[in-house]
């Protein structure tokens, strides 16, 4: 047991000498004006519509961006969906972005997110990134068009619920993953666009606005794949794999007593400890304060491995009003710029820096105290 903490004691030393070489490489990147984003800038990069499925369905389209249908074919190419061997004729397709498909019903209507079309073949896209799934939404468009293949797209290829599906078989439905299957799609896309400056240089803004989204913007570092492939590091790598996540949980909880006993006046915390803090969706911190009677502050995580942090006002249980009806809720919302509501909400999404928890710096930021004054600040602006 001693070899093997020293082994890995020495293998995260070496890892950390690459890592501070990476971050003095980044610095000059921003220095130099290569990390510029302008999604970040405009606060895009968690609009499902505005940004996402905008950009997809413009990719998809052979007359906007100059490269005609090659990035289409390069879509059909993604394994996932080859493997289907689906059929369409890119010259003749057409793309659709929030393609209304009548009222809502049960079983029928709503809106899809992106239809794909030649006219006798069809392809539907419903594009998640922290949006929850709706009752029978994939069996709505399912009945829409029947013979029409679906592929359901998250940040981390999720499976549809059940709820979504509505009886359909989850095999029926192709999952993409935005980390592993649209990333690799969209740096092909790169190399087709070669002699489109402007559309390059635009994908590879929104392949860095993604791989912040996933946790992925840390490229390969090939001196720490050299490391871990050494015979004398391989266990070592592999015991820090296994325990990363444990030991997470645990900085999780501490987070949690920590911030606990440093609330402002007035505020309860009403989150319990987790002993899984990581595949749990829909869970965050709640916040009671003395003076509000029916509702709560809440972070909450939409997504699975602490990723795409929300902040808002929620409904008590115990209330039964819309909380669009409760004027001090409304005039919380509009002093804290919430813009986003429904009958159990008013909230919006985190700036990037916070938003997504699984990575070094913010795990770091946890450590040290500064999420922790991020979210009191938040809470001391809400009184």
């Amino acid at each position: 047991m001693e070899l093997e903490i020293s082994n890995i004691s020495h293998l995260l030393n070496l890892v950390r000498a690459c890592d501070d070489n990476r971050r003095k490489i980044k610095k000059v990147y921003e220095e130099n004006g290569l990390c510029f984003n302008i999604f970040d800038i405009l606060q895009l990069t968690s609009s499902e519509v505005r940004l996402h499925s905008s950009i997809l369905a413009s990719l998809l389209r052979p007359e906007i961006h100059g490269a005609k249908s090659e990035f289409m074919k390069e879509f059909l190419r993604i394994p996932k969906i080859e493997k289907r061997s689906i059929k369409l004729d890119c010259s003749k397709t057409k793309v659709e972005l929030e393609k209304y498909i009548g009222p809502l019903s049960e079983t029928t209507g709503g809106r899809i997110d992106l239809y794909v079309s030649d006219g006798n073949n069809h392809l539907i896209i419903e594009n998640k990134i922290y949006a929850c799934d709706q009752k029978n939404q994939l069996l709505r468009y399912h009945n829409f068009k029947p013979e029409a293949n679906m592929i359901y797209l998250t940040l981390f290829g999720s499976e549809p619920s059940k709820e979504s599906l509505g009886g359909l078989k989850a095999d029926s439905i192709i999952c993409l993953s935005y980390k592993d299957d649209i990333i690799p799609w969209l740096s092909k896309c790169v190399q087709l666009s070669a002699n489109l400056p402007y559309v390059r240089e635009t994908i590879n803004q929104y392949i860095n606005t993604l791989s912040q989204l996933t946790n992925s913007y840390m490229a390969q570092d090939n001196d720490i794949i050299e490391l871990i492939k050494h015979p004398d590091n391989i266990g070592a790598a592999f015991s820090v794999r296994n325990n990363l996540d444990s030991a997470i949980n645990q900085i999780m909880n501490d987070f949690l007593d920590s911030l606990k006993n440093e609330l402002p006046d007035g505020f309860t915390c009403l989150t319990e400890k987790q002993t899984d803090w990581l595949t749990t969706r829909y869970y965050g911190f709640t916040f009671e304060y003395k003076d509000w009677k029916d509702f709560d502050f809440k972070f909450e995580f939409g997504g699975t491995y602490l990723s795409g942090l929300y902040i808002g006002i929620v409904r008590k249980s115990t209330c039964t009003k819309d909380i669009r009806s409760i004027d001090e809720a409304k005039e919380l919302a509009k002093r804290l710029n919430l813009n986003r509501s429904n009958d159990n909400w008013f909230w919006d999404y985190s700036e990037p820096k916070y938003s997504n928890w699984f990575n070094a710096e913010s795990i770091q930021m946890l450590l040290e105290g500064s999420m922790k004054q991020w979210i009191i600040g938040i809470l001391t602006s809400a009184t």
